[in-house]
């Protein structure tokens, strides 16, 4: 699977989650909402967002809310992502323990 928004964000299907290149925000939130929500939530969802260029709120929430949605005992688990997602996370959410971060 790669599909890209209209403001240029793609997501790629990878081994065990998603890769996210460009840019999420408003103009990509659909993208990223229908990639999220097509993804198994008996496993953890891995992420690689070393290429992710910028992320909005909005993205970040989305991103909360597919870690949510995760069966009991699975997490979110993000691999490189930009240091605005983190502080977004720790302002609003306090870093919830389903979510899981790889530098």
């Amino acid at each position: 699977m790669a599909t890209t928004g209209s403001g240029g964000l793609r997501i790629e299907s990878i081994g065990g989650g998603l890769r996210l290149v460009g840019v999420a925000d408003l103009g990509t939130r659909a993208v990223l909402d229908r990639a999220l929500a097509g993804v198994p939530a008996t496993a953890d969802l891995h992420l690689e967002l070393a290429q992710l260029a910028f992320i909005d709120v909005g993205g970040v929430t989305a991103l909360v809310a597919a870690a949510g949605r995760l069966d009991a005992g699975r997490r979110l688990v993000l691999h490189d992502p930009p240091p605005e997602l983190l502080r977004i996370i720790d302002v609003m959410w306090g870093r919830p323990r389903t979510i899981e971060v790889h530098s």
